[in-house]
């Protein structure tokens, strides 16, 4: 005995039949939703209110695999939003490490480094100045050449100070922290 070709389509899924509530509880949509997606002919109908869940949900995974629901478009417009923050994101992050490593740019630690040193510098100056001009101004009965002992003085220990003189000091970052241990690769 041979057995005949069955007419019927073999479904990978056995036929399982719920309420419009429950179905639409399970895709977590409303009834009205489920019903707008068996006028797309994406929800299967099995009888008033009664839908087929398999077919459904394939229907749905599929639809939304494909991003032709309006769901699915969303989400598919913020992946591609996402992407493109990403690659702009990635870009900046590339452009300021090459501004740092040129010396274009610095890092704020190696600022506050440099200013706490010139700070201190002053401060350390700025207190020698009276031991330093004491004897001079003693002998000076002239207001006028006791203000100019001061500022010289004042100015000596300024002149210190090199940020803010042509040549001076400045800031330098050579080497981003980190960056020995990333791997744009891995990124990905």
């Amino acid at each position: 005995m041979t057995a005949e070709p069955s007419n019927e389509k073999a479904t990978p899924f056995p036929k399982i039949i719920w309420g419009a509530g429950q179905l639409a509880a399970l895709l977590g949509m409303t009834t009205r939703n489920l019903q707008l997606l068996a006028e797309k002919g994406m929800a299967v109908k099995d009888g008033r209110g009664k839908y087929d869940v398999c077919a459904t949900v394939q229907n749905v995974l599929n639809d939304l695999r494909s991003g032709t629901t309006e769901e699915g478009m969303d989400a598919k417009a913020k992946l591609d939003v996402e992407r493109v923050r990403l690659t702009a994101a990635r870009a900046d992050k590339a452009e300021l490490e090459f501004a740092i490593l040129r010396g274009d740019a610095v890092l704020m630690p190696d600022v506050e480094a440099l200013i706490s040193e010139e700070y201190g510098t002053l401060r350390l100056g700025l207190s020698q100045v009276p031991n330093t001009i004491a004897r001079k101004v003693a002998r000076e009965t002239d207001p006028a050449a006791c203000q100019a002992i001061i500022t010289d003085g004042i100015e000596a220990q300024l002149r210190v100070l090199t940020a803010d003189q042509p040549g001076g000091r400045r800031p330098r970052t050579r080497h981003l922290p980190g960056a020995d241990t990333l791997d744009d690769e891995d990124a990905d």
